[in-house]
């Protein structure tokens, strides 16, 4: 005789805890495993085959009813006791099978009766058939060669068998479906149609040099390497972007004639003319800054403010939360310290942990509103839907924070900054703020008037005329995207070095870069303000990457998005690398699966222009860039190094320049990045982990993201937990003094 057999599946760590402390006490019931989601509830009860399993159903990934309803298929025999937090489950419960179910406030003593109840004579485990001899030696041999250890091992045993139930459970039975049959025919002939073109552009080139000789190379060497040339060439078009990016930032940030001296009609006492490209780039980017001391020679004199607005427009901060029980105060502490008047702060919440006891006292601050769900169908895009339902009628602006961000207390003037500031201007007048030199020139923008909806003097000088404000700056633009600056916890290992490394090459120089150039630039999902009038317009998805839905769908309603990296808000960093593996392939899934869902709306639509249709194009295969330097180095490196065979117009010399051309780009980026932020010094250790990183998660990213084009729905949210750590204390990032004009 045995003890009772307990597999325990829930996704709130306490909880299994907690089972598990009771069931050590009991000497009839062993548990024997535990899983977080129901993919994993899948797995376990086939390789342990317990008696009864505990489960929850509001789970990420998969949840516990479709878990329940697979398992019962393969092991009917199976008790399946739910342990929810409402009692609204109940019927959903026993439709799908279950044997029992319990409310999660049970009393111990109860849940464990109703345990015994499931099976009251235990029986002899059936035997469970040996594995084959070959699969025993590959989970040996796959164990053994994991180069991160067992949080790697984990990662991509969970990869695996989310793919091979995918395609098995899922794909599989959909080739009966004919508009997906049309769909993956598509997807074949566009793949294969990228290939042949890459293919005859090789074979083009080598017409032209030498068609013998190629003929003569194209054996199966020959072909390795021009499938590596290929390869090569599809993520050199995306190096080449980052070296343009950071040829373009730097020709920013290295000609300024100074920062701080006699003023020349701009704040901030800038001594720049507009002559040439440079300085119109820098013009762009300082879009909107206007919040600068300067010692002028006109007559305002010391310390002017050029930006101030004749009202403040009401704003509502909205922070999605789900068990944040460590970082909900921080964040929280720091959205009711800004110094601005009239705004309100929303937690669109969906915890079901101690997160819930903190914002009971939070409510009772006069500024802050708490909105919380039962459950989280609809991931943050309906968490924020709902904070919608509840704000102030007054707002005419949102602003979003992640619960990992902690916000400096003079946000919102910056973010307004660039909605009122000078993108135009509207008025006439000739106010001459402090530190601006000649006729009432505030901001660098033209003629004799003042920002609209800016009153032009803020100081101690004069001030004559009669510009007016005329509101918004840009009607087109709907949202401003700051730089989620990912420093709090850098130093933590490896990993948070690679992560802070990455952020400041894309956001400092890649996006810049974007925002130069007047292409599509996309809503991060955090530390950005939108008016409300488009956010009630297009309305929020429910995506798993909610924030890339909201810009296409602000780009298909004719708004765009601006970027800047001079309104900053610290972060932290993901600190785990099975979490990092999860989060990122949210990313390459939801972003694969809004491309399938409006490439041809985007593609057809007339409010787009070229070059943000370019953009888009761009953004489709971003996902996959790691494979093609992948596939096209390695083949090369067979190709070079073990074959010794070539292209007659492709030797060696070019080859390994090609390569080493590809594997400085992002490096590059990153260095620049780093280099603009004055932190070169401090965090040059994190340009090799994020190249490392950047190869690790090639391959869960291509899988996330072909599962993204081929899948009807979307999967789960896996959110990455915050530890609330702060590593190491960072003065203010001040880019302005290499990159503002």
């Amino acid at each position: 005789m045995r003890r009772i057999r307990v597999l325990s599946v829930d996704d709130y760590a306490p909880l299994r805890e907690y089972l598990h402390a009771i069931f050590q006490m009991e000497d009839e019931i062993e548990l024997v495993g535990e899983a977080e989601n129901g993919a994993q509830a899948i797995e376990e009860a086939r390789r342990l085959r317990p008696d009864v399993i505990i489960m929850d159903v509001d789970m990420p990934v998969l949840n516990g009813l479709e878990a329940t309803r697979q398992i019962l298929q393969e092991q009917p025999q199976v008790k399946v006791l739910f342990l929810v937090a409402e009692e609204t489950w109940h019927t959903q419960a026993e439709a799908v099978g279950g044997s029992a179910f319990l409310l999660k406030d049970t009393p111990p003593d109860e849940l464990v009766a109703t345990i015994r109840a499931q099976v009251p004579e235990p029986v002899a485990v059936p035997a469970v058939p040996a594995a084959p001899r070959w699969a025993q030696a590959w989970t040996v041999l796959r164990q053994r060669l994991s180069p991160l250890g067992q949080a790697s091992s984990r990662a991509t045993a969970e990869a695996w068998t989310s793919l091979r139930r995918w395609l098995v459970q899922e794909q599989w039975p959909r080739l009966k479906d004919p508009a997906f049959r049309r769909t993956l025919g598509l997807v074949t002939g566009l793949t294969a149609l990228g290939l042949v073109t890459g293919l005859t552009a090789v074979g083009a080139i080598a017409w032209t040099v030498d068609l013998a000789a190629l003929a003569r190379q194209m054996t199966r060497d020959g072909i390795l390497a021009s499938i590596s040339l290929t390869f090569g060439f599809f993520f050199f078009v995306y190096a080449a972007r980052y070296y343009a990016s950071v040829a373009m930032i730097l020709a920013i940030g290295g000609n300024g004639n100074g920062h701080n001296g006699n003023g020349n009609g701009y704040p901030n006492g800038s001594g720049l003319r507009r002559n040439g490209i440079v300085n119109g780039l820098r013009r762009r980017m300082a879009n909107g800054l206007q919040n600068h001391n300067g010692n002028g020679n006109g007559n305002g004199n010391g310390n002017g403010n050029g930006f101030h607005l004749d009202r403040q427009p009401f704003v509502s901060i909205h922070l999605p939360t789900y068990n944040e029980q460590r970082v909900i105060d921080r964040l929280l502490t720091a959205c009711t310290s800004f110094d601005y008047e009239n705004y309100e702060v929303i937690v669109g919440d969906d915890s079901a942990d101690g997160t819930l006891d903190h914002l009971e006292e939070w409510a009772k601050h006069p500024k802050v509103k708490v909105s919380h769900r039962i459950n989280r169908k609809g991931f943050k895009g309906a968490a924020l839907k709902k904070t919608l339902e509840v704000m102030d009628p007054r707002t005419e602006f949102v602003v979003i924070y992640d619960a990992d961000f902690v916000p400096a207390p003079n946000m919102i003037q910056q973010y307004l900054a660039y909605f009122y500031g000078p993108n135009g201007s509207n008025g006439n007048g000739n106010g001459k703020p402090n530190g601006v030199r000649g006729n009432g020139k505030p901001n660098g923008v033209r003629d004799n008037g003042k920002p609209n909806g800016v009153r032009g003097n803020r100081g101690n000088g004069p001030s004559s005329g009669n510009g007016g404000s005329n509101g918004l700056a840009d009607e087109k633009v709907a949202a401003v995207q700051g730089y989620q600056w990912h420093m709090l916890n850098a130093d933590e290992n490896w990993i948070t070095k690679g992560v802070r490394a990455e952020y400041s090459g894309s956001y400092v120089v890649e996006r810049s870069g974007q925002e130069l150039v007047g292409t599509m630039k996309m809503i991060s999902g955090s530390v950005y303000m939108i008016r409300v009038d488009a956010l009630r317009q297009v309305g929020w998805g429910t995506s798993i990457t909610e924030d890339w839905e909201l810009t296409i769908k602000l780009y298909l309603a004719g708004y765009r998005v601006l970027y800047t990296p001079f309104i900053q808000a610290p972060a932290e960093c993901v600190n785990n690398f099975k979490q990092l593996v999860k989060q990122r392939m949210r990313w390459a899934e939801g972003h694969t699966y809004q491309i399938k869902k409006y490439f041809r709306q985007v593609m057809t639509s007339p409010r787009l222009s070229l070059r943000e249709k370019l953009e888009f194009l761009y953004y489709t295969p971003y996902y996959l860039q790691s494979v093609f330097f992948i596939v096209g180095t390695t083949f090369w490196v067979v190709s070079d190094t073990l074959l010794h065979d070539y292209l007659p117009y492709w030797g060696s010399l070019l080859g390994w320049s090609l390569v080493f051309t590809n594997a400085t780009a992002l490096a590059l980026m990153n260095l620049t990045g780093l280099f603009l932020e004055r932190g070169v010094k401090r965090d040059i250790g994190g340009i090799l982990s994020v190249v490392l990183l950047g190869h690790i998660l090639a391959p869960f990213q291509a899988y996330a993201a072909l599962k993204g084009l081929l899948e009807k729905e979307e999967g789960g949210w896996n959110r990455p937990p915050k530890a609330g750590r702060i590593t190491g204390a960072r003065a203010k990032l001040h880019l302005a003094r290499r990159l503002r004009s």
